[in-house]
């Protein structure tokens, strides 16, 4: 697989900008589904053998866990402010 350096349209900052201003929730599904996918990827890394490599890409995945459960904390935290401003 080729990983790319950059996202078509965005700058590593505006792109990091952009997830930033993510409401939590969303944020939270957004960690947890690139946690799924950097754990396919640590997979397919130690099929090949890459056993350093996809030992660090477990860390990451849970490293991701573990913001996707913060962003979650949050969430629950900043919900009640978020209805009673109706911005839902």
């Amino acid at each position: 697989m080729k990983h790319p350096t950059e996202i078509e349209g965005y700058s590593l900052k505006d792109l990091a900008e952009k997830i930033g201003d993510l409401r939590y929730d969303r944020m939270q599904i957004l960690f947890e589904e690139l946690a799924e996918k950097i754990g396919k990827d640590r997979d397919s890394d130690k099929e090949k053998g890459r056993i350093q490599l996809s030992g660090s890409l477990t860390f990451l995945k849970t490293y991701l866990r573990e913001a996707s459960k913060e962003a979650e904390d949050a969430w629950r935290i900043s919900k009640p402010h978020v209805e009673k401003n109706n911005e839902l």
